[in-house]
């Protein structure tokens, strides 16, 4: 009976020593493949912290967001989209606010920066001393001009030749670029079209903010009447006939 009892309780003593050293063997297995991963990823990691860590962070208030110097920007109208970016600037939580091109200056805190959120830009800032951006300020010498719905542009209002770095073009459509400030600034307002039917976006270029545009519509209702639109105001003319046809 002694003997039986002291068989069960080796047996025991044996079982536990086998779970024992399975769980210190499957310890020493996970840290094994921990630490493997840890030196595939790991550099990878310190570098995303570096880059993060060397990016300004943003906090959003009412009305503005604030870097951490304290300067502060606000959101302009929808009418200017960026052009390009020009690697990230800061982040608002994991949204990133890049440069823009050709207004990026190293150790100045950015006068426009563009939110940059599920590789898409959106929304244009500007610090609190820039100079806000209307149709009337913006300047424009030339366009780009898209389908509603793609931002590929099929046409272009060409700049004249004093703009131009390569010598000039045979084809000068500052008229057409004129037009369509001086109806939008100084032109009646009207209503909007009820019944839209077709419109371009004329994304209107400038040398004062070579990183920008400022988007307004070209759009045509049922009857054929053509009207132009800042998206910035919302305000909507008749667009003149000849630009009407250049377009049409």
């Amino acid at each position: 009976m002694k003997n039986s009892k002291e068989k069960q309780i080796k047996e025991t003593a044996k079982i536990q020593k086998e779970k024992r050293d399975f769980k210190i063997a499957l310890i020493i297995v996970i840290s094994i493949v921990a630490i493997l991963i840890s030196s595939l990823f790991l550099p990878d990691l310190i570098k995303e912290w570096i880059y993060k860590a060397s990016l300004s962070k943003l906090q959003a208030e009412e009305s503005y967001l604030v870097d951490e110097k304290g300067n502060k920007y606000y959101a302009l109208n929808r009418s200017v989209e960026a052009v390009t970016t020009d690697g990230v600037f800061g982040l608002l939580g994991d949204d990133e606010y890049c440069f823009i091109d050709f207004m990026h200056e190293d150790g100045v805190p950015p006068a426009y920066i563009v939110e940059y959120k599920n590789q898409i830009k959106g929304t244009v800032l500007r610090l609190s001393n820039a100079a806000d951006i209307t149709l009337l300020n913006f300047m424009p010498v030339s366009a780009d001009i898209c389908q509603n719905t793609n931002d590929y542009p099929f046409d272009y209002f060409v700049a004249p030749d004093e703009y131009l770095g390569n010598g000039g073009t045979s084809r000068n459509d500052e008229e057409y670029v004129n037009m369509i400030h001086e109806a939008l600034t100084t032109g009646e307002e009207v209503s909007p079209p009820l019944n839209q039917e077709s419109a371009l976006r004329i994304k209107l270029k400038s040398q004062r903010y070579p990183g920008l545009y400022y988007t307004v519509i070209f759009a045509t209702d049922e009857n054929g009447i053509s009207y132009l639109c800042d998206l910035g105001s919302g305000k909507y003319v008749l667009c003149p006939d000849k630009l009407t046809v250049r377009l049409s």
